[in-house]
């Protein structure tokens, strides 16, 4: 009879804290784990029932490089006719882009060597069709570490379920240390960008010219064939030590 009593009590407390939504305390996030991070991938629309002002749209840079090279490029692509109608509501600039005209893009950029696009065209192609939601993003930018940033190979994780297309730049080591408040960089002033198609599920050491990929600093970017991650694009995330001093920085991107 006790014991039943007991049980009771368990169910009557757990239905109450139940009742009251008790939870993770709002406002504070987990840690993230020094030597790897995860990137959630760049919203597309605003929560339901949540009013959010849209951002102002500017137009892409037409003075900018990757403009220059998908203007001069496009003209060779093979492209359907929603593709070539996305494309030059892209590069006009007179109205932000639908859900709709930017899966067609990405349709073409997963299809990118068959359609006719070079590695360059493919880069160029993703720096504008970030361009909407990466120059206006919220997300404050990653501080540098108050450790000694040191070089560290790197490595993606692929966990979004899909084929993933990621390009990275190397940032050096001087311009890392830079003021995060700071004008970012004209494309035709970074260093190379690096590109890799990743399989789902797996994990992937980079290389460049045949040795692993180092870095203390990186800018990077990603497309799927439905989503988008943007948060680093312009803004430099910085590969700090884990606590083992393990060499390897993993980079997740996740669903």
């Amino acid at each position: 009879m006790k014991l039943q009593l007991v049980l009771a009590g368990v169910c009557l407390f757990g239905s109450v804290l139940l009742a009251e939504g008790v939870g993770p305390v709002k406002g504070k996030k987990p840690p993230v784990a020094k030597g790897k991070i995860s990137l959630p991938p760049s919203p597309k629309s605003a929560p339901v029932g949540q009013s959010v002002k849209p951002p102002k749209f500017n137009g892409p840079n037409k003075k900018a490089q990757p403009y220059q090279t998908v203007k001069d490029s496009s003209s060779k692509w093979k492209m359907d006719s929603g593709q070539k109608a996305a494309l030059d509501k892209l590069l006009g600039g007179q109205a932000p882009m639908t859900d709709r005209e930017r899966q067609q893009l990405s349709d073409l950029l997963f299809n990118g060597p068959q359609a006719g696009l070079t590695k360059e065209d493919e880069s160029a192609l993703s720096y504008l069709l970030l361009d909407e939601t990466a120059r206006h993003a919220d997300a404050a930018t990653s501080p540098p570490s108050d450790e000694k940033i040191g070089d560290m190979f790197v490595r993606i994780y692929n966990n979004t379920g899909e084929r993933l297309k990621v390009w990275v730049q190397v940032v050096a080591h001087a311009d890392a240390t830079k003021k995060a408040d700071s004008e970012p960089n004209d494309m035709a002033k970074k260093p190379e960008t690096l590109q890799y198609q990743l399989e789902t599920g797996k994990a992937y050491d980079l290389h460049q010219n045949g040795e692993r990929l180092k870095a203390s600093a990186i800018r990077v970017w990603a497309i799927s064939p439905t989503r988008s991650w943007a948060l680093h694009r312009d803004r430099e995330l910085f590969l700090t030590p884990a606590s083992n001093q393990s060499k390897t920085y993993t980079l997740t991107f996740s669903k």
